[in-house]
């Protein structure tokens, strides 16, 4: 606290800002809070008039840049990518997917359900179809199949409508926004 004082002395007679680059302490830091990333004591972590940091995202290549900030509105966290020689950003990352974040068992069922919607959507190119066919096209397990329909029709990427087909009631659904799943865009600001 008494180095962050004198700094901040040093700053106020220079009429300048600090920036202080700091490690994060140790493990995932996907489910800490903003001022608990940095390693160190509490008192350092109170003495800072804003927080910036970048964590890992689960994509690859990704990162979410997060911010606490005393005297100023909230900062909204955003995912950026490095090119070189700039951190851009992407708005195809979403901030809440933060590497860490998910136990083992979690971050493998995501990438699964992954590769799912990714058969769904290849299958969806060939028009509106009903479960049985979607499986078919896919490999996927009745269960997973519809888990992830549901996952997609809560999205608003797909939506169904009841058709009869060889007398059986059933659901046809068919693609509405699938190549946007997130509704985010790769355009810059």
């Amino acid at each position: 606290m008494l180095l962050y004082n004198l700094i901040d002395s040093i700053a106020a007679k220079l009429e300048c800002a600090w920036f202080n680059i700091h490690h994060s302490s140790k493990g995932a830091q996907g489910e800490k809070s903003i001022t608990d990333v940095g390693s160190g004591a509490g008192a350092q972590s109170r003495a800072a008039d804003s927080h910036l940091i970048l964590r890992a995202h689960e994509e690859d290549g990704g990162v979410v840049f997060e911010g606490a900030v005393r005297s100023f509105p909230p900062i909204q966290p955003i995912g950026l990518r490095w090119k070189f020689p700039l951190w851009v950003p992407d708005l195809s990352l979403d901030p809440d997917k933060l590497k860490g974040r998910l136990s083992a068992g979690e971050q493998r069922q995501s990438e699964r359900d992954g590769e799912g919607i990714a058969k769904l959507a290849t299958a969806f190119a060939n028009g509106p179809a009903t479960v049985s066919i979607l499986r078919g096209l896919t490999g996927l397990s009745k269960d997973r199949c519809q888990r992830l329909l549901d996952v997609l029709e809560a999205k608003g990427s797909i939506k169904w409508t009841e058709e009869k087909i060889r007398g059986n009631t059933c659901r046809l659904y068919e693609a509405v926004n699938l190549d946007d799943q997130d509704g985010a865009t790769n355009e810059p600001f």
